[in-house]
């Protein structure tokens, strides 16, 4: 018979663990750096990009003094009064921002009354018969219609055209007494 032979495997000597942990240990220092060695060309080359950035900036700033002082220098003679003469100046034709603002205010100006409306109707024999019970009391009543954007109209009883909120309060006191009303008091605002 043939013999069989088993391949056990043989354990490492001491010389094939010391070769292959000196290769690992090369390795980890070559990526080691290689890694460092990117990194500083990489940090080199920003700080270069900025370096180049700050020295064009400060360039810029010290061209732009001297040609200001060159500007402003005596030997050129040339003096830059226009905002000096501007701000001296005082002009009576024209208005100050405030005066303009006020003008522009009184303008636009809407003057304000108030009126006391009694009851607001969808039918205008509703609103007619207040009407004429309210002129019954001696107020002198007016009926305003309103168009809603639906097509609906409401007819609003109102009394007065009061400059005075305070005149308006009383004719509402007065129609509280006079009657079983709940009189609203409004301000409207018309243009001049």
């Amino acid at each position: 018979m043939k013999e069989e032979f088993k391949i056990n495997p043989s354990s490492l000597s001491f010389k094939q663990i010391l070769i292959r942990f000196i290769i690992a240990g090369v390795v980890v220092l070559f990526v080691s750096f290689f890694t460092y060695f990117l990194n500083q060309w990489y940090f080199y080359s920003q700080n270069k990009n900025q370096k180049e950035s700050l020295i064009l900036t400060k360039e810029s700033k010290e061209n732009s003094e001297t040609k200001d002082d060159e500007l402003t220098s005596p030997e050129n003679n040339i003096s830059l009064t226009f905002y000096d003469r501007l701000m001296q100046k005082k002009s009576k034709n024209v208005p100050s921002e405030v005066n303009a603002f006020k003008k522009k205010q009184s303008v636009q100006k809407k003057k304000t009354t108030y009126t006391v409306q009694v009851g607001s109707f969808q039918s205008l024999k509703s609103a007619e018969t207040m009407l004429e019970d309210l002129k019954q009391k001696g107020f002198s009543p007016f009926i305003t219609p309103v168009h809603f954007p639906r097509g609906e109209i409401w007819y609003r009883v109102r009394i007065g055209n009061f400059s005075f909120r305070e005149e308006a309060e009383e004719i509402a006191k007065e129609l509280q007494k006079k009657g079983n009303y709940s009189p609203l008091v409004l301000s409207l605002k018309e243009t001049d």
